[in-house]
């Protein structure tokens, strides 16, 4: 954005070129109805707006005098060299003045003047926004919605809540021509203009540069737009350069994803820079591997199942992580070259939900709200949210454990400032900036966190009701049902024998300490044992 790079065969030029395919997009929100109620609804809409300005202007114009007093007022508040800015002729303001007195003088028309207004004035104004009150009845019922992008022209955007210039952080720019947010049926569309930026500041406008690919990655002369013959109104770059991006001969995008589906099921890709694929990112382990994949990846229509499937049939999915050769380790030290599986440990999000799988409780309901995880109260406090009373600094919802918190993790409710600890012991990245590659630590914190974490622990009891339920008290067949539902296989002699002594000897300690139903509990600490079994949470 500021400058060339001598390493890097992306020009800064290019830079600006690709930003100006986004320079006419604009945020809207898409009506989800047929056009001709879309008509029906703007035009009612206008017409009520067109009987509300006359009274809106009123109210401006009683007002005026009113905030020219309130103006006065707050001026004489002001320290004298400033009020000698906002009494010079604006043709005679410097340009340091002009920004002064701008930033003064909108203070005029804020702030609440209800004390200076006339009993008169007030009681007329009151009338007044009665009859805006019932005016405004007559608007239709809002369309339903959907957040989308569309070209438009981000120089005559609206105001929304919040947007309004305060004082002294500028003021919004005019310009002297005509211009709408989206553009019009039935007229011409002129996108704004995109300027190169030579020291990155937007003050210090360059050259106006159009739309354009990089150099590096393009072959021939790809079309820069591509508007559709008829239908909305747009200029068709951001077409233009989704067709590019998946172009034939294009030479980054259907390797970069076919190395992102690598990395997610060996834990490294075969390129290890996932977001770099250039001079300094790391060359491919396997170059015609890959190239191989990417050209399955595009003849297979970009399918990304297909590549998952071939990926996870193949004999290097399917290599034990055990395997040990000395000679090969004496090579080949950190697995580059795929002697054996790569094992590597789920992330916290998964692990949570195969803790679910095993419990039998993940709930796979798909789509709707997001369900916020129990937290301890001595966490919410530190963060500002009281369980009872008012919040100080937002919201987290104090969810009882059922169906609608057993659903998988990717619908869990996130807080930038407030991390789920559970997640967060099992690195979870930072979640405002773009993670390429989990770190992923071995601490102790990870083993205390899955023996001792309160969902974790109610998970083993419902697991081991899961197991009750089909093995009944037969120390043996639990074992075996244990293994089957959570590790995907029988246990050898050994672990049988293992376990079996293990419930033994806890049931009888249990027994002693007065439980219940020792037996039961037993086969709980079991199956929490088992979560914590490195075959468990690790993939291998």
């Amino acid at each position: 954005r500021c400058h060339d790079h001598k390493f890097d065969p992306i020009l800064q030029v290019e830079y600006y070129r690709m930003m100006a395919t986004f320079f006419p997009a604009v945020k809207y929100d898409h009506p989800l109805a047929p056009p001709e109620e879309v008509a029906a609804y703007e035009t009612r809409k206008a017409e009520v707006d067109a009987r509300l300005k006359p009274f809106q202007e009123l109210i401006k114009k009683i007002e005026k005098p009113y905030r020219k007093i309130a103006l006065e007022k707050k001026l004489a508040t002001f320290p004298e060299d400033i009020q000698k800015v906002v009494a010079t002729p604006e043709g005679e303001r410097t340009a340091g003045q002009q920004l002064l007195a701008a930033q003064v003088l909108s203070l005029g028309g804020r702030g609440d003047i209800s004390e200076l207004l006339s009993s008169e004035d007030q009681t007329e104004i009151e009338k007044l926004k009665e009859e805006i009150k019932t005016i405004e009845k007559d608007f239709p019922e809002p369309l339903p919605v959907a957040m989308g992008i569309r070209d438009g022209d981000y120089r005559f955007a609206p105001n929304g809540p919040g947007d309004e210039v305060q004082p002294g952080k500028g003021n919004r720019e005019v310009y002297d021509f005509e211009g709408t947010y989206l553009p019009q049926p039935g007229k011409p569309f002129v996108p704004p203009p995109a300027y190169m930026l030579p020291s990155g500041d937007y003050l210090n406008k360059g050259a106006e540069v159009q739309p354009g690919f990089l150099k590096v990655a393009t072959q021939g002369n790809p079309p820069k737009a591509n508007p559709p013959a008829d239908g909305p109104i747009t200029t068709g770059r951001r077409r233009a350069l989704a067709e590019w991006l998946i172009r034939e001969d294009h030479p980054l995008t259907a390797r970069v994803m076919v190395n992102r589906i690598w990395q997610h099921h060996f834990g490294r890709g075969l390129v290890y820079t996932p977001s770099n694929f250039g001079q300094m990112g790391q060359l491919p382990s396997h170059s015609k591997l890959l190239d191989w994949l990417t050209s399955e990846f595009t003849d297979k229509d970009w399918s990304i199942k297909n590549i998952h499937r071939l990926i996870m049939s193949s004999q290097s999915y399917r290599m034990s992580s055990e395997f040990h050769s000395e000679a090969n380790e004496k090579i080949d030290p950190e697995n580059i070259y795929l002697w054996r599986y790569r094992q590597h440990r789920l992330e916290g999000e998964a692990i949570r939900d195969i803790m679910l799988v095993a419990s039998g409780n993940l709930n796979v309901a798909v789509g709707g709200k997001p369900f916020f995880p129990p937290i301890s109260e001595q966490v919410l406090e530190a963060q500002g949210i009281k369980p009872d009373g008012e919040p100080e600094k937002g919201i987290w919802e104090f969810t009882e454990e059922g169906p609608e918190v057993w659903r998988r993790s990717v619908y869990s409710y996130w807080k930038r400032g407030l991390r789920y600890p559970m997640f967060d012991v099992l690195d979870l990245p930072d979640l405002s900036v773009t993670c390429e590659r989990r770190p992923t630590t071995t601490v102790a914190t990870q083993a205390l966190t899955l023996l001792n974490n309160s969902f974790v622990i109610r998970q083993a009891g419902h697991f081991a009701d899961r197991v009750w339920q089909k093995s009944g008290s037969d120390l043996a067949h639990q074992v075996k049902t244990t293994y089957r539902i959570a590790l995907s296989r029988e246990p050898g002699a050994a672990e049988l024998n293992q376990n079996m002594a293990f419930l033994d000897q806890q049931s009888s300690q249990l027994r002693k300490a007065g439980v219940s139903n020792p037996q039961f509990e037993a086969l709980v600490d079991l199956c929490n044992v088992v979560f914590n079994l490195s075959e468990f949470v690790y993939i291998n």
